[in-house]
């Protein structure tokens, strides 16, 4: 694994300037496009893994700006992501009150989070998945 990571140049620092600028970028896109959906859109995220709650406290945002998140883990629900302050919910919650927008925070799971929120995508909620490019999908 060490001959493979220097012969792709990984131990020289400006192989990772690309990375470093992107994510350095990210906390103003993502707070760019939330701010963008105009007032009153309401807003929920999707998932309480720990890379979401570092993708929050990165970007500044707090329960402010998401007040909710829904997660399938019964041992999450109730709780609050740490530095954020966003609730904890069921997945029903989101059902029985739909936001206009689902931040996806945990983005890897694409696929598999828009087949088990098909229903809200049908009732018009929109999914905005912030990498690994930030896209908004209707």
């Amino acid at each position: 694994m060490l001959a493979a990571e220097a012969e792709a140049g990984l131990g020289d620092p400006a192989a990772w300037r690309p990375l470093a600028d992107r994510t350095l970028r990210l906390p103003d896109a993502l707070r760019d496009a939330l701010a963008g959906l105009g007032d009153g859109v309401r807003v929920a995220g999707y998932g309480a893994p720990s890379r979401g709650t570092t993708l929050l406290n990165l970007c500044g945002l707090t329960a402010s700006e998401l007040p909710r998140t829904a997660d399938r883990s019964p041992a999450k629900q109730g709780r609050f992501l740490p530095g954020a302050g966003t609730r904890v919910c069921a997945p029903e919650e989101l059902a029985a009150d739909p936001p206009d927008v689902v931040l996806v925070l945990v983005w890897p799971l694409r696929e598999e989070v828009l087949a088990q929120l098909a229903d809200l995508r049908a009732r018009g909620t929109r999914f905005l998945f912030p990498l690994p490019t930030l896209e908004l999908v209707p």
